[in-house]
């Protein structure tokens, strides 16, 4: 029994049975999301970002999926190469990466070409937190991975 007092006022307030009250539902895994039109970057990407462990990684390979997951998923990071664009269609990658640096609970990670300072240029002003010139598989890559995770 639990009494409420609300001034000299009082009431007996019937305590709640536990067994009643809904459990709080298990904190969502974050998800990544990488967009590459290179089956070895997705791969790569993918792979680095399962060895950090503790966020799931949905790379699409068909601009359907991509489409579909930007629709019904909320992701973290967003990886989007505008070197291979999914599909071969480089503006359609830069409209994808302005779509997801427009998204706040989003961060957004550009992978561009080694001497493409004007793809830098236009990643920092379109908001990417990360521009990576020329993906490179390694270790490299972990320790960005893990300094990105959350």
């Amino acid at each position: 029994m639990i009494v409420r007092s609300n001034g000299i006022t009082a009431e007996e307030v019937p305590a709640v049975a536990w067994h009643i009250v809904v459990p709080c539902p298990p904190r969502a895994v974050p998800a990544w999301l990488v967009v590459s039109g290179d089956g070895g970057i997705r791969t790569g990407l993918s792979a680095a970002i399962a060895r950090r462990g503790g966020v799931r990684c949905h790379a699409p390979s068909k601009p359907s999926e991509l489409l579909r997951a930007m629709l019904e998923g909320s992701y973290r990071l967003a990886f989007v190469d505008i070197v291979h664009p999914l599909a071969g269609r480089k503006r359609d990658a830069l409209r994808i990466a302005e779509e997801f640096a427009s998204r706040p609970a989003t961060r957004l990670a550009v992978c561009g070409r080694d001497d493409d300072r004007d793809g830098e240029v236009w990643a920092r002003c379109v908001g990417a937190c990360v521009y990576l010139p020329g993906i490179r598989l390694g270790p490299a890559l972990d320790a960005l991975i893990a300094a990105l995770s959350p």
